[in-house]
């Protein structure tokens, strides 16, 4: 919706008005020549209030609100390098993690911070049990390996040492006749 003005004297209410109202476009017509009607934005009506304080508030709420707005670059820079517990597939999963716990799309750094550690101390379980998995498995591969007639034998693929245990070459005792 457009307003029509005569004269300047009415625009610094109309402003107030308008940012009340939220609207974009005021259309000013010239008292010289009021056959010639131009459209100008609210930001330029700001400027003939000569209100620069004003604007750069307005800049700097924009910018907070931008800020607040970012929840992933705030996800992004806390599992990338703030926090370097988790691994990058767990940042990209960051979003549905949150959505997950809380039902909303975002959460506070602080609790970010706690699921990153109990993350991460997760994950040192994870190959501890793995490290764990894999001494145990070289202690029992080594001693299936004292009982094996051919010196090679561990270093041969599963598919060859059924091939061979088929054929008789390999952990069976040979007859000796």
């Amino acid at each position: 919706m457009t307003r029509w003005l005569r004269g300047t004297a009415t625009i610094i209410p109309l402003v107030k008005k308008l940012e009340e109202n939220r609207r974009n476009h005021v259309v000013l017509v010239d008292n010289k020549r009021s056959d010639v009607a131009d459209m100008v934005p609210v930001e330029n009506l700001k400027d003939l209030r000569g209100s620069q304080r004003e604007r750069e508030r307005e800049r700097e709420r924009e910018r907070e609100r931008e800020r607040r707005n970012s929840y992933a670059i705030v996800t992004q820079r806390l599992f990338n390098y703030e926090h370097c517990y988790a691994p990058i597939n767990y940042i990209r999963s960051g979003f549905q993690e949150i959505k997950k716990r809380t039902g909303r799309s975002k959460a506070s750094l602080s609790t970010l911070r706690a699921w990153s550690r109990e993350r991460a101390w997760e994950l040192e379980r994870q190959r501890e049990q793995l490290r764990v998995k894999q001494r145990k498995k070289r202690v029992s591969s080594s001693e299936s390996s004292i009982c094996t007639t051919a010196p090679a034998a561990r270093y041969l693929t599963r598919n060859e040492q059924l091939e061979r245990q088929r054929h008789g070459e390999l952990g069976k005792p040979k007859d000796k006749h």
